[in-house]
């Protein structure tokens, strides 16, 4: 199997479930240390589970998309581990029915 992504840092959002489990797993497997990211502590820990059987790196963190505050812990607590990060994907939605010109400028992630 290909190792393209062996010693990279992967971040996945919404890595849980659907696209984001298998995109987070696919990485496992193709060498990356993964952060995985969503709301449901016990399919994250599943999620690490396969990634670790697989023989890849990984880490879950309890994280709402929609708050900045837990993103901002989410970036710091994968650099504690791994000194920093080299890609990240953006799978998770946030649901707003609020147009965006109505949007408040989010702060972004600081570290």
């Amino acid at each position: 199997m290909s190792k393209r992504f062996e010693n990279k840092v992967c971040i996945v959002t919404g890595a849980t479930s659907g696209i984001g489990r298998a995109v987070a797993v696919q990485l496992g497997r193709e060498g990356g240390c993964v952060a995985v990211l969503g709301r449901n502590a016990e399919e994250g820990r599943e999620v690490v589970r396969q990634i670790k059987a697989d023989g890849g790196e990984a880490l879950f963190v309890r994280t709402d998309v929609g708050k900045d505050a837990h993103l901002q812990a989410a970036v710091r607590k994968t650099l504690a581990r791994w000194n920093r990060v080299d890609v990240l994907i953006n799978n998770a939605a946030a649901m707003t029915y609020v147009p965006l010109v109505d949007l408040p400028p989010r702060s972004g992630i600081h570290s």
